[in-house]
């Protein structure tokens, strides 16, 4: 498993995407700290009963843990719970969490809010986006523009997640979200 860690939003994300063990696969599988385990991990689907609406859904990490996609790591040196404990005091403790493990073992951390990933910056921690991780396995995976438009429209829908006007992959998902409505 290659050195990186997500948060949580990102991992809600490609849970919502209905393809998370694929995406996990595809980047050689994640870790997630106790933290982010521990938190709310909730998603929306359709109720069953009436189709249109959505209801939350408690998400359940088991299958990718079971196929070794995602991996559960915890705080082990004291650097990282220095730096845990700096960072959680502007950054909720999923997000200090990982940015402190990655910070200390030079590893990649997915965020996508702005605030973290500034910090990250400041810290000379790479990350990697929800966009930008679609981007890169869909095009991997040379799937359709309509297929990937579904796929986004899920994030969307189920996750909640639009990417920033700024963000640079920004133009190319909303064009493959309209090519799904087509």
């Amino acid at each position: 498993m290659d050195g990186r860690i997500i948060d949580t939003c990102c991992l809600l994300n490609l849970f919502a995407s209905g393809k998370p063990r694929e995406i996990l696969h595809y980047f050689g599988g994640v870790r997630v700290s106790e933290y982010v385990q521990g938190e709310a991990l909730w998603i929306r689907e359709y109720d069953h009963e009436s189709p249109p609406q959505l209801i939350p859904r408690r998400m359940d990490l088991t299958e990718c843990l079971d196929a070794g996609v995602i991996a559960i790591c915890r705080l082990e040196q004291s650097r990282e719970f220095e730096l845990f404990m700096q960072f959680a005091q502007h950054l909720d403790e999923g997000e200090a969490s990982v940015l402190a493990i990655a910070k200390v073992r030079g590893w990649i951390v997915a965020m996508d809010d702005r605030k973290a990933r500034r910090i990250a910056a400041e810290q000379s921690v790479s990350t990697i986006s929800t966009s930008e991780m679609i981007h890169s396995w869909t095009q991997s995976e040379q799937l359709s523009d309509r297929y990937v438009g579904e796929l986004l429209r899920n994030i969307q829908r189920f996750g909640r997640f639009v990417p920033r006007s700024t963000d640079p992959l920004y133009e190319c998902w909303m064009h493959r979200v309209e090519s799904a409505q087509e």
